[in-house]
């Protein structure tokens, strides 16, 4: 062996760029911590925060136990009754019990179904544990795949949907399974078999079956996208030893578990498998959007009187939330301004995916280190799905004050753009979406249990569009060089478009860091619009998936930006690559659909998919 080779060998391919700079440097780090600190107090630092992260785990599976327990006890109709009294609603009261049938036969083929499940669940799995295993970890394998002996159990089943050529079904189960799956884990020293045991979960799912075909079982393929979920909780141990205590061993598991798989069935995501030969199995979440809610705000009226006296130059400013089980997104923030007697003039564009949602308002008093919440309030977007402009008041309270106590009303209009199909039909058709019944009232829901498991828990807004005159209420000019206001409200009828984004991974990156590997993420830019990714960390090879929408103002004109960027903790973050697509080359392309390898400057490839849906 010559010195090259020796040279060669301790190198290594993932040391970076001065490979025995930074091996002595963390080596002497290392070391001068150990000598510095002592070898047995850091010994007890490490025990300590082991023993801190375990009580933390064990409490949080504690509370989520708990949880699952009172929703379990809330399924009987005596519980409910106790608790709600004479305010239970007739769907409560006289429950048709009509899934039982379908418990009984899921017990009773148990059997099978959880042989083809293991079966499907291996060749679902396998692939994406190499795909998304971090570079720590060589390799990772699904030794076992057993599911147990204790079925799920069907709660409800609600239909939700009269179309034609399809049935969309929202069921609520339960799963308490005696499950045991292995994987087994390959790091730097011995393999690990890292098992999954004692899972649970209770969630809501929606079920689509078609299109509808006249050969059994008379629909071609299923959906099944992930609606809310309750409870999900399982056991990762390591020969015999729980990893609650070293969470570090079990983080990528737990997170493949909790983020990967969860994620990819999360509405509107679906996974979908074909049933019936020949038959697509292709789906994007522009299959599940609706249309666009468009909210303006317009006035905060009615303030509580000793904010009139002691706040009137106080700025102020609003947030607002589009409710979401999957995401993790910021509130979006308006302007800040000074007058609570001020007009307001920001609006704000949601891709509406399911109408049970809600949106959350938050009304803050911007002082210098500390923002004061006047109130908040929470509207169900099925209110406000109105093809015309609707305006609203809403009620600015505050939810921990055991006196419900109007601090100030947000005045808001609203209105609803269904997207347009390519069969001609609008989504809001396919969706049975509808409009909001003229005389449907709102304010009902506050202090009543509402359909849903967790009804809104702040005071709802009220609809004051009977009271309010048309020109009050002139809508919300939909964005496009194009549009024309052809209407007594001001809404565009051409309507607009929307730009669904997805950045699927990069390849080959410039390295912006000296020592060690950049931590890219994703910067979309499209006018004054900018979206974000989460952050991955030490590659030049990211797998973001990340997905964003956009409304576009002019698809002749408008250009996309995007940029793979450098996080840094102590200096401005650096660009790595950057490239911007026209829109009109989306709008051009066949379906409005572009997906392709673009290639980022100064080096670096992209792989996206731009899609634009009209509305």
């Amino acid at each position: 062996m010559d010195i090259s080779q020796i040279m060669s060998f301790f190198a290594g391919p993932s040391l970076g760029p001065f490979p025995i700079a930074t091996a002595v440097v963390a080596l002497w780090v290392v070391l001068r911590c150990v000598y510095a600190v002592g070898f047995l107090l850091l010994l007890e630092l490490c025990l300590v925060s082991s023993a801190v992260s375990y009580v933390l785990r064990r409490e949080s599976r504690r509370k989520m136990i708990t949880t699952h327990q009172i929703h379990l006890l809330l399924q009987d109709p005596k519980n409910v009754s106790k608790v709600m009294g004479e305010n239970m609603p007739e769907w409560l009261k006289r429950p048709s019990g009509g899934v039982q049938w379908l418990n009984y036969m899921v017990s009773g083929m148990w059997k099978e179904i959880a042989a083809a499940a293991e079966r499907d669940l291996r060749l679902f799995i396998e692939p994406m544990l190499d795909y998304y295993k971090p570079s720590v970890v060589q390799d990772i394998k699904l030794k076992q795949c057993l599911l147990g002996q204790q079925p799920f159990v069907i709660n409800s089943i609600q239909n939700i949907s009269d179309h034609s050529n399809k049935t969309v079904l929202d069921i609520t189960l339960s799963w308490d399974s005696d499950m045991d799956i292995c994987f087994r884990v390959q790091i730097p020293g011995p393999c690990i078999n890292v098992h999954v045991r004692r899972f649970q979960i209770d969630l809501q799912i929606r079920l689509t079956l078609g299109p509808h075909v006249s050969r059994w079982p008379c629909f071609g393929t299923m959906g099944i996208s992930i609606m809310k979920i309750w409870l999900l909780n399982f056991d990762l141990s390591a020969a015999g030893v729980s990893l609650d205590a070293v969470p570090a061993v079990g983080a990528f598991v737990d997170n493949f578990i909790r983020s990967t798989l969860v994620g990819m069935m999360q509405h509107p995501k679906k996974l979908v498998l074909p049933i019936l030969e020949g038959y697509t199995t292709e789906y994007s979440r522009t299959d599940a959007a609706l249309g666009v809610l468009r909210v303006r705000l317009r006035a905060v009226k009615e303030w509580y009187h000793r904010y009139v006296s002691d706040r009137q130059r106080t700025p102020y400013y609003i947030k607002l939330l589009m409710s979401s089980d999957s995401d993790n997104k910021a509130p979006l923030k308006s302007k800040t301004y000074k007058g609570l007697d001020s007009e307001l003039v920001d609006e704000f564009s949601f891709v509406l995916y399911d109408r049970k949602r809600i949106l959350h308002f938050w009304l803050y008093f911007d002082i210098p280190g500390y923002d004061h919440l006047v109130g908040e309030c929470d509207v169900p977007v099925v209110s406000l799905l109105g093809n015309e402009p609707i305006g609203f008041t809403c009620c600015m309270v505050r939810n921990a004050e055991p006196h419900v106590k109007v601090r100030a009303k947000l005045i808001i209009s609203t209105v609803f753009k269904p997207y347009r199909h390519r069969n001609g039909s609008t989504a809001e058709s396919v969706a049975n979406t509808g409009t909001r019944p003229p005389d449907e009232s709102v304010d009902a829901l506050h202090g009543n249990l509402s359909a849903s498991a967790h009804p809104p828990s702040s005071m709802v807004s009220k609809n004051i569009a009977g009271s309010q005159k048309p020109s009050e209420c002139d809508g919300i000019l939909a964005p496009g060089a194009s549009s024309t206001v052809s209407n007594a409200h001001g809404v565009d009828d051409a309507g607009g478009w929307t730009l669904f984004i997805t950045i699927f991974q990069c390849n080959g990156l410039k390295n912006m860091e000296t020592f060690g590997t950049s931590d890219p993420y994703v910067v979309l830019r499209l006018k004054e619009q900018v979206c974000k990714s989460p952050y991955i960390s030490c590659t030049l090879d990211p797998v973001f998936n990340f997905e964003a929408e956009m409304q576009v103002y002019d698809t002749s004109s408008d250009i996309l930006r995007i940029a793979i960027v450098d996080k840094n903790d102590l200096s401005k973050d650096a660009v790595m690559g950057k490239v911007s697509i026209p829109l009109k080359q989306v709008a051009s392309a066949p379906g409005h659909n572009l997906h392709r390898k673009v290639n980022l400057e100064p080096q670096g490839t992209a792989l996206i998919q731009l899609k634009l849906l009209r509305f």
